[in-house]
């Protein structure tokens, strides 16, 4: 039985539509705003539901309208196969390397750099997480902001700043004036 990739996924994209309008019918039954004008438990799963519904869809349709053959997963596997046998490395293929040889991804760093970088936002978090109930929410993930790029992305200071001031900003904006979501203030309440 000869299945297409097309036909695969453009199965799975009617799945994962069926699973998002359940998601957003369900949500609606769990009521989308309270009766303050608070957002409501069903918000989020009809938003975030009827936008897999509708991603799905897209999906769906760019497939069926696309007019070349496609590959099958038959060719999938004889591509599979005949990649056992000896790959061939071409010369845009082969790892970028530093002055030292040491294998580098596109922005010169090391394993062992991206390795320090990751453990170094992840006690950044924990960190952001527990300055929360002093500083509050907002101070917090934009100092954990700040310190990521100016410290571990060694990126300018001024823009760095003005970024997560404003990523601050659009987060204050969104849930706590237009969804009216309380965010923690922490002890000190400033924001």
């Amino acid at each position: 039985m000869r299945i297409s990739v097309r036909a695969a996924g453009t199965g799975f994209s009617l799945v994962l539509a069926a699973v998002g309008l359940a998601a957003a019918i369900v949500g609606s039954t769990y009521g989308f705003t309270g009766e303050d004008g608070r957002i409501g438990p069903g918000f989020l799963p009809v938003v975030f539901g009827g936008a897999v519904a509708l991603l799905a869809v897209v999906d769906v349709v760019q497939r069926v309208l696309r007019r070349d053959r496609g590959v099958t997963i038959e060719d999938l596997a004889t591509d599979l196969a005949a990649s056992d046998a000896e790959p061939e490395v071409a010369p845009e293929d082969e790892p970028l390397r530093n002055e030292a040889g040491e294998e580098v991804d596109i922005f010169g760093r090391t394993q062992r750099q991206r390795t320090r970088i990751l453990i170094s936002v992840m006690v950044g978090l924990v960190g952001a997480v527990l300055l929360t109930p002093l500083i509050g929410l907002l101070l917090s993930f934009t100092l954990l902001m700040a310190l990521v790029a100016i410290v571990l992305e060694r990126r300018p200071v001024v823009p760095s700043l003005i970024i997560s001031v404003v990523a601050a900003a659009v987060i204050w904006l969104v849930f706590r004036e237009l969804l009216s979501v309380p965010l923690p203030t922490g002890l000190l309440g400033l924001i």
